[in-house]
């Protein structure tokens, strides 16, 4: 099977999300599927990209046999949340940009891991226009973790980022979930079970 992998974070950035994405995706490409990830130049969590990856529009390497393709986002160190938006906006937008150059056989499905949110989006976008089937990862729920931090605060983006959830869970062939907690609360949204997966960190 050949599988698009997003995830906006991805080694040699540091992180619990990173680490998961890579794990997930070497597994895979030892069972013998064939990934490409897609993911932004390296810059969690300082902000600023690494002085290889700066002033590029896409960068095409391999890692652990994992093809990487990496785009540029708007990085700053100074994290408001007009900035953030605009960071997510942007690798949401040359992510779809640069998945239209692929050369890799037509894939089999996409599959996205959120948050980022919007990296969610962008796999819903990218699967219509490859006409394949999208499985969408929720390792958090947004935008009720966001709300409960006090991260987003404002009714209107609280309606659009409630409004993008919803629609890719419903759009979504697949959706893995990485605690029971998420998988529960998923349930409780009307989403059936045999369109839940649970898969916990450690225990693919």
């Amino acid at each position: 099977m050949r599988i698009l992998y997003l995830s906006q974070y991805f080694p040699p950035e540091v992180g619990a999300t990173q680490i998961r994405a890579h794990e997930m995706a070497a597994n895979l490409v030892s069972l013998g599927h064939q990934v490409t990830v897609m993911t932004e130049m390296p810059n969690h969590p300082s902000g600023i990209i690494r002085p290889e990856y700066r002033r590029k529009f896409r960068a095409v390497e391999t890692l652990d046999g994992i093809e990487v393709v990496r785009s540029w986002v708007y990085a700053t160190p100074y994290k408001t949340f007009r900035r953030r938006l605009i960071f997510y906006v942007s690798f949401m937008i040359t992510t779809i940009v640069n998945s239209l150059f692929l050369k890799r056989p037509r894939f089999h499905v996409v599959y996205a891991t959120s948050p980022p949110l919007l990296v969610g989006l962008a796999g819903l976008i990218i699967a219509r226009l490859k006409r394949i089937p999208l499985v969408f990862e929720v390792r958090d729920l947004w935008p009720e973790s966001a709300v409960e931090l006090g991260e987003l605060t404002h009714p209107r983006y609280i309606h659009w980022a409630e409004k993008i959830a919803d629609l890719c869970n419903a759009q979504a062939r697949g959706i893995v979930t990485v605690t029971r907690g998420i998988y529960r609360r998923l349930l409780a949204k009307n989403l059936t079970e045999e369109k839940l997966f649970l898969v916990q960190n450690g225990r693919l």
